[in-house]
């Protein structure tokens, strides 16, 4: 256990001051606790006698009111901590942590927590600066949310969409939606729009109980909260939801761009990130969420075609739709371990420097799509994963910006 208890803590922004002799003396207090599936690791109300790292799985800290209502504040993978506040202050747990799949933990108790705080500032300053970090991410959340109820903040649309198939769009779009969820749980919704052959459900393991084509455009805009909620399936591990557009392929022709711009505009009131998977061909339902969105990510491949149709797609979205070009990023993903085109050459095709590169995963994508628990979730270190929590934060960020807001 120490030799990898010392990389992970090598590797928190908690630790970055600690040389690798302080950090052996932190792993000697550090005690590893096994943790089931759906097990509570604290309550609200609690004594807050320890902190706690994630070694392995996932934490869900969530809140409950006065009436027993729950509300998702964060979810914490490995490398994070959390149960720092209550023994900074000493105050009881303002939160209940439970586990969102089998975790085992690393326990720092309060009072050896104490010894080291007072042997060594930098700990501190490290603490300080992550919980400064949190704190600011967490109020813009709070007046999204408080703006989005009162009609003052729209939810910002963000837009996948590929000129070929076979590019990883789905599983990408599942992963992004996914991350986005992890910075603002709760206040995600993702929206499958291939709609022949949609598979966001099926990676996410979810079975949803009716579609978009199943209700008209007038009586989407006559759902309030509760009847929305009755069209959204629920991710329970990561808060997501899903709005599938069809459960069949014959029922393709039923959604129309109206439905589109009728849903996104609900879902825009009461979700502070609305991801969408508009398919891979300018179909009318494509190109109203492509008019309605305030990013739009062009999903490309590294290969001489992809390149050349994502060159198209930015003629389509320039001089057709009108898309401000500072509204339009481009992504180069790389599904296969092969590809002789790199982003810089794609980014110089398009005259864009808005281009990020996912690399290759390996079989961890592929199996990640089997489980039903997102990428994002299951391989916090993978390749893959990290280009598209790149993209996420990217996306968080630029919500914040006036842009977003004021469409």
């Amino acid at each position: 256990m120490p030799s990898r208890v010392l990389e992970l803590l090598r590797s928190m922004d908690l630790f970055t001051e600690l040389d690798d002799h302080e950090l052996g003396k932190i792993t000697r207090l550090l005690k590893e606790l096994k943790i089931a599936e759906n097990e509570v690791i604290f309550n609200q109300g609690d004594p807050g006698d320890a902190l706690y790292i994630v070694l392995q799985g996932r934490v869900r800290i969530a809140t409950t009111d006065s009436f027993g209502r729950e509300r998702v504040l964060a979810f914490y993978g490995p490398g994070e901590f959390f149960g720092d506040m209550a023994v900074l202050t000493g105050d009881p747990r303002s939160a209940t942590a439970g586990a969102s799949s089998d975790v085992r933990l690393l326990q720092l108790r309060k009072d050896d927590f104490d010894v080291l705080v007072a042997t060594n500032i930098g700990v501190m300053r490290g603490m300080m600066r992550v919980m400064v970090e949190r704190q600011a991410a967490l109020n813009t959340r709070l007046t999204q949310e408080v703006g989005a109820t009162q009609g003052d903040v729209r939810g910002q649309v963000t837009v996948v969409f590929s000129p070929r198939g076979g590019a990883g769009q789905t599983v990408l779009t599942t992963n992004l939606a996914a991350a986005l969820a992890q910075l603002t749980p709760d206040r995600v919704v993702a929206v499958d729009l291939d709609l022949l052959f949609g598979h966001m459900p099926m990676l996410l393991d979810l079975v949803p109980r009716t579609a978009l084509a199943a209700i008209t455009p007038a009586a989407i805009r006559a759902l309030d909260r509760d009847s929305l909620a009755y069209y959204l399936t629920k991710h329970a591990e990561s808060s997501l939801r899903v709005l599938a557009g069809t459960l069949r392929p014959e029922e393709s022709e039923l959604v129309t761009g109206e439905h589109v711009r009728a849903i996104l505009e609900q879902l825009r009131r009461q979700f502070v990130h609305i991801v969408v998977d508009a398919g891979s061909r300018f179909s009318e339902p494509c190109l109203a969420a492509l008019e309605a969105a305030d990013q739009v990510i062009v999903l490309s491949t590294p290969e001489a075609g992809a390149a050349h149709a994502t060159q198209e797609t930015q003629r389509v979205l320039r001089d057709l739709l009108a898309v401000p070009a500072e509204r339009v990023r481009f992504v180069q993903n790389q599904p296969r371990p092969y590809g002789k085109l790199c982003a810089n050459e794609l980014a110089f095709q398009v005259g864009s420097d808005r281009v990020l590169e996912v690399p290759f995963g390996g079989e961890e994508v592929s199996k990640a799509g089997l489980t039903g628990f997102p990428l994002v979730m299951s391989r916090t270190g993978n390749p893959t994963t990290k280009a598209i929590m790149r993209l996420a934060r990217d996306l968080a960020e630029s919500s914040r910006e006036p842009l977003a807001l004021s469409r």
